[in-house]
């Protein structure tokens, strides 16, 4: 995403890559989640990334 608003749409990989894991763990990811991707290069929307961004986090939260 360019962070420009409106423009609300990002592909499966890069958000794999930003979130730091392979895009097939994000694509099996989104499908359990009830997102309907293909493939890495699918586009989700910014607020499908959004949702899956803080579903990870709290998934993975660091042990301090």
């Amino acid at each position: 995403s360019t962070g420009q608003p409106g423009d609300g749409k990002i592909r499966v990989n890069q958000l794999a890559k930003e979130l730091g894991m392979k895009s097939s763990e994000l694509v099996e990811i989104l499908i359990k989640r009830g997102v309907v991707v293909k493939t890495h290069s699918s586009v989700i929307t910014e607020a499908v990334a959004d949702e899956t961004r803080k579903a990870l986090v709290k998934t993975a939260t660091p042990t301090e």
